[in-house]
């Protein structure tokens, strides 16, 4: 049985895997408290199936990009009990479950990323799965709208709602808005999509690596600080 797990946005989502479907799947909007109940969150889910923490084989986790706090909840979560528990990790971008659950041939997955930017990724399924087009990226509207196909594009991710007119504006047309409970990370989507890699014996802790694409507030600070210096 593999443990999908997201937390890289304002939801968190986590879901029991095994033999091709879903056993039990949760999710709540937890206002950035995903550190709190998460482990709350999957003794409840494993109460409802009958098991327990020893029935899970392995761990599939969102690597975002998103909130660098959630996305390092989710990671710092599955690392412990992966090493706690003897059983392989390995990590997902979020945004690719996005697009798997989207129930879509095409998929424009964006979120926003702040100061007038978002995280963007467009996705076209294939016979054998999903290809990535144009991988997670930190990219401007109007640069995006470059980046985009001349046919139509079906929109959707945290961030679809809030700047889809944004986008349809820029863009003049061709642009899709699928579904608002079709625009988050799902659990239920990553644990399949990462079962391949679990069932090869994980991924390394070096490996499992934030898909942050922008440094954190922190470094930004380190760097200005460091450019006033050099430039003292």
């Amino acid at each position: 049985m593999i443990l999908g797990l997201d937390t890289s946005s304002a939801r968190l989502s986590l879901a029991l895997w095994e033999q091709g479907r879903i056993l039990e799947e949760h999710a709540q909007f937890s206002d950035r408290r995903h550190n709190e109940i998460i482990l709350p969150a999957l003794e409840s889910l494993l109460f409802k199936i009958n098991r327990v923490p020893r029935d899970i084989s392995g761990i599939v986790v969102g690597l975002g990009p998103g909130s660098f706090t959630g996305v390092r909840v989710g990671i710092a979560t599955a690392q412990g009990l992966g090493q706690s528990m003897g059983i392989p990790v390995a990590g997902v971008s979020s945004f690719l479950a996005v697009a798997a659950g989207s129930r879509s041939n095409t998929a424009l997955v964006i979120a926003d990323a702040r100061q007038k930017m978002l995280y963007a990724a467009f996705y076209r399924k294939k016979e054998y799965g999903w290809e990535t087009v144009m991988p997670e990226t930190l990219i401007s509207i109007p640069d995006l709208v470059k980046q985009l196909p001349a046919t139509a594009v079906n929109v959707t991710g945290p961030g679809a709602q809030e700047f889809f007119e944004a986008l349809f504006r820029a863009r003049g047309g061709e642009l899709h808005l699928l579904p608002q409970e079709r625009h988050w990370p799902g659990a239920g989507e990553l644990a399949p999509l990462g079962e391949e890699r679990i069932l090869a014996g994980g991924m390394s802790w070096e490996d499992i690596m934030p898909l942050y694409l922008r440094r954190t507030q922190a470094e930004e600070v380190r760097a200005r600080r460091k450019a006033e210096q050099g430039g003292a």
